[in-house]
Order: structure tokens, then sequence, then C-alpha cells
């Protein structure tokens, strides 16, 4: 008698746990990427500040993809997955491929369900500005948009204080909320977080891309054998115009920028359409 009432109490308090957390199939689903490889340590703090905000599934690539943009992994190569499920029950997907192709193969083939948002990062390194262009971690997070999914790229400045962990922490903040105001499809949002301890970063600052372009750098050398080559490197910005994720992260602040996928100049459009270029359909053009 006395096992039976305490099987009933036991069945009280977890029926009351139960519909006060609620199922745990209403935590939301989070995909997590990179572009600097599965073993990268933003990618291990971010895993650990999202797996308290809900479930987490990580696809991200074998080895370092830094600098692909939006590139797909396609032809005649084939794609190598190798899965595991870790100690908190979380499933991992070692991809052999791009950034981009890595969220497009889990949310095509991977995945038993379409997660509630896709995470991209934290990145080693800011990607500012234009450099969002060149960006493997900005891609991935595009890729998603594409599919009219959620999506957040994250990225740490470098220097001697950078805090993958505060920007984890950030981000899964920003993904509850995120969440719940819901953005207009065909967006995401960019972040930019300082190379400072969490204490010392000023604020958050939503503002627009910078239009600076860092420079290009290719420093020439010869190898043993006497082989030429030009090691790429680049001069980095200092200045930035006001109101700009640049400007922001260079005053200490998280930076954030919406995106979105059109990126169309109206504006434009009746400047192109006063050419006349209907005029050269007798080359053979339509407009």
């Amino acid at each position: 008698m006395r096992k039976l009432f305490l099987f009933f109490v036991f069945l009280f308090f977890v029926t009351l746990s139960f519909s006060f957390y609620g199922p745990a199939q209403d935590l939301p689903h989070i995909l997590l990427t990179n572009d600097d490889g599965i073993d990268a340590p933003g990618l291990s703090a971010m895993y650990k500040a999202l797996r308290r905000a809900g479930k987490v599934t990580v696809a991200a690539p074998v080895t370092n993809q830094s600098g692909t943009s939006h590139g797909l992994t396609t032809g005649r190569n084939p794609i190598f997955v190798t899965t595991w499920t870790d100690d908190q029950g979380s499933v991992w997907h070692a991809i052999t491929a791009r950034p981009a192709t890595c969220v497009s193969l889990a949310l095509e083939s991977l995945l038993s369900e379409t997660p509630d948002i896709v995470v991209s990062g934290g990145n080693y390194g800011v990607n500012l500005g234009l450099v969002t262009y060149y960006s493997g971690t900005v891609g991935a997070a595009r890729e998603a948009a594409f599919k009219g999914i959620p999506s957040i790229a994250v990225s740490v400045q470098a220097g001697s204080q950078m805090d993958f962990d505060g920007a984890a922490e950030f981000t899964a903040h920003l993904v509850e909320r995120y969440l719940k105001e819901k953005l207009p499809p065909k967006t995401f949002i960019n972040v930019n977080y300082p190379a400072l301890p969490e204490d010392k970063v000023k604020g958050v600052k939503i503002g627009s891309l910078s239009l600076e372009v860092s420079r290009s750098l290719y420093v020439k050398g010869k190898m043993p054998n006497g082989q030429g080559y030009f090691w790429p490197t680049y001069q980095p910005i200092i200045r930035a115009e006001p109101n700009t994720d640049l400007s922001a992260v260079l005053e200490g602040y998280i930076a954030i920028t919406p995106l979105q996928l059109d990126t169309t100049d109206n504006a434009l459009i009746p400047l192109l359409r006063s050419w006349q270029l209907s005029g050269v359909r007798k080359r053979g053009f339509e407009f």
C-alpha cells in the first residue's frame, strides 16, 4: 500500500513538472553550423550556450571553410558525413562540404524535422560591412533564409580578449527574442561581438553595413625550391562611417545588422528604364 502511495506521489510531481515546463518537444530546435570547422572553439562555446535554450543539432564542415562565401559543394565530388550523438543527446554531423551546403544538406536530408532557427558561428574574426559577401559564416545563415528559416550569423572580433562564451550567451538570448518577435521572411541577422570581456562590452548598436573596404595585400615570397608565391593578407580598417556595424564594434559595442535577400536597388529601376534599351532588339536582345 505504501509503495502504491509513493507511486502516485511521484506521478503527481512528474505531471506537475510536465505542465509547468511544457513538453520537451516545445523547446526550439536549433541547427548550429559554422565555417571554421566542427572542432572550432567558437562552435563549442555556441553549442554549450544554445543547448540551454533548446534542442541543438550540429551540422558543420569537417575543415576550415573561411572565405568561401555562399559557395556550394557541387560537381563530381561526393559529400561524406560522419554522425554521432554526444552525451547530452545532441546529434552532430561532420560534413565534407562548404558551410552553405552543410545547411542545405541538413535541411534536405539529415534532419527529420525543420529546425526553428539556424545559428552560424561563433566565427573567429568579424564579418562586417562588405566582408559579409566573402563570409562563409554569413553564407550559411543566408542559405537558411533562402529556405524561409530564421537565421543568425555570429562573429567575434579577433584579439587577445576575444570572448566566445560571452558572444554565445548573448546569442542564446537573441534566439529566444527572435523566435518570439518573428522577423519578416527572407531576412536574417548578422551579429558581430567586440574583442572584449563581457563586463567591458558597452552595449548593443543596431546599424547598417559599413561600405568601407579593407585593402587586400599579397606578400610576395619564394619557396626553398625557388618557386615564387603570393601570401594573401589584408590591411584592417581603423575608421568607419557612423551608425554602421564597423563603427559599433570599433567603439566596443555588439553590432547587429538586419539583412535581406533582395539586394535590388529599386531606386535605379526608373533610371535604367529611361535608357530605352528596348531599341537593341534588333541585335537579338529582349528587355
